[in-house]
């Protein structure tokens, strides 16, 4: 059945998405630039420390 359904969606040009790793995740944080500001040091601040902490455990 597996097979019959793959053939079905490469038929309709179909493609199965691929897995946003961790590894897509550090590299999209190192190459990001200066996005939109909240306005609040103290908020950017503790976001990032939050981001650092998650991406540490």
């Amino acid at each position: 059945m597996a097979h019959s359904l793959q053939g079905l969606r490469s038929s309709r040009g179909a493609v199965a998405p691929e897995p946003f790793l961790l590894e897509d995740v550090e590299q999209g944080i190192s190459t990001m630039s200066e996005g939109l500001s909240a306005g609040y040091d103290s908020l950017a601040k503790s976001s990032q420390a939050k981001l650092f902490k998650i991406l540490a455990s």
